[in-house]
């Protein structure tokens, strides 16, 4: 396991509940998790995650945390921060 450093990275992900992202694809003009040269499953990085609606409008839900990039492609959330109080996103 290694601390991951990259720029440009910005997924969406359509995940529900309190699981790991399951990631949709990187957003235009940004980069997927999975082409950040040399990752592997294990590999944690901060992460900030965003509510946003169909609309594009952003819902006022947020986190903060560590992920771990998992070997299936999914992030698993350390929530450190949080519009939830602190806790992690129910999505």
């Amino acid at each position: 396991m290694s601390q991951v450093t990259a720029d440009r990275v910005l997924e969406t992900s359509a995940t529900t509940g309190a699981t790991a992202y399951i990631l949709s694809g990187a957003v235009v003009g940004y980069r997927a998790f999975a082409t950040i040269p040399g990752i592997l499953a294990g590999d944690i990085f901060d992460y900030f995650a965003e509510g946003v609606n169909a609309n594009g409008t952003l819902t006022g839900l947020w986190e903060i945390g560590v992920g771990t990039w998992n070997s299936n492609g999914t992030i698993s959330r350390n929530v450190n921060a949080s519009s939830n109080s602190n806790a992690i996103i129910h999505w």
